[in-house]
């Protein structure tokens, strides 16, 4: 009820991301205000400081015992009926909530620290103010920027494999944190970019169209005009095996 009332509506739109190298970015990728984007920061939890208690009490006064002694309670307070001691009757519906209520802020402060951490990964993204890669978190990941990856790393985001260290522009990639399979994955360059010599994202000009961010894990479209435009896949929360690097502009990561 919660959900439905104060959902958000997505932008279905497509979206142009352009590279972080015609952008102009201050400390930790926070663009300009000609271009807004979300960064790449996961947030599982469900509560705040400041939601955690009127958000918990209305989902526990929607469990159907909850309401049962409550009702009792309420029945108690009739003089007609007045069955328990009225100071008494509300210490045990007192007590469940409130245990609930512990559990609960519990299992969301675990949330809280698994989330911390993945934000907190490192990756070599390039900085266009120092004009190398340096290494920051991947919460600060924004759409557009250069990440470069070396074998067994996780993917922060989803990425267009833009160059490899093999010559004819293959990787190969373990989709195990999506889908549960550990067979490796071919996937290769869009065949316009050239993989023989050094990539530098200061060559990278192209603006590039993706989709809205989707729950699909397994279907992205995406255009980017070289000499016409072609569609590229999805590659996020992956591994690259025998590669020893590849390049990437990030662009915003699955809504899920």
């Amino acid at each position: 009820m919660y959900r439905r009332l104060f959902k958000r509506k997505h932008d279905l739109s497509p979206r142009i991301i352009y590279p972080s190298t015609l952008m102009q970015y201050d400390k930790h990728n926070t663009t300009t205000k000609h271009y807004k984007s979300a960064l790449n920061y996961i947030k599982t939890t469900k509560y705040t400081l400041l939601t955690f208690i009127p958000y918990n009490l209305w989902e526990q006064l929607h469990r159907f015992a909850n309401i049962y002694f409550i009702f009792i309670l309420i029945l108690n307070f009739i003089p007609e009926i007045d069955a328990f001691a009225k100071e008494i009757a509300p210490i045990p519906v007192l007590i469940t909530l409130i245990i609930v209520a512990i559990k609960d802020a519990y299992e969301d402060f675990r949330r809280y620290l698994l989330d911390r951490k993945v934000n907190k990964k490192p990756c070599e993204v390039y900085s266009v103010q120092e004009k190398q890669y340096i290494i920051d978190q991947w919460q600060y990941l924004r759409p557009g920027d250069f990440v470069r990856l070396h074998t067994n790393d996780i993917i922060p985001a989803d990425i267009l494999l833009l160059a490899t260290s093999n010559s004819t522009g293959i990787c190969h990639i373990e989709t195990s944190n999506l889908d549960g399979e550990s067979n490796l994955k071919q996937r290769e360059i869009i065949s316009n970019l050239s993989n023989k010599d050094e990539f530098s994202p200061l060559t990278f000009l192209y603006p590039i169209e993706v989709e809205a961010p989707s729950a699909e894990l397994y279907k992205f479209h995406g255009k980017i005009n070289l000499a016409y435009e072609q569609e590229y896949e999805n590659v996020s929360l992956i591994k690259y095996h025998n590669t020893s690097v590849v390049f990437d502009p990030d662009h915003e990561t699955i809504d899920i």
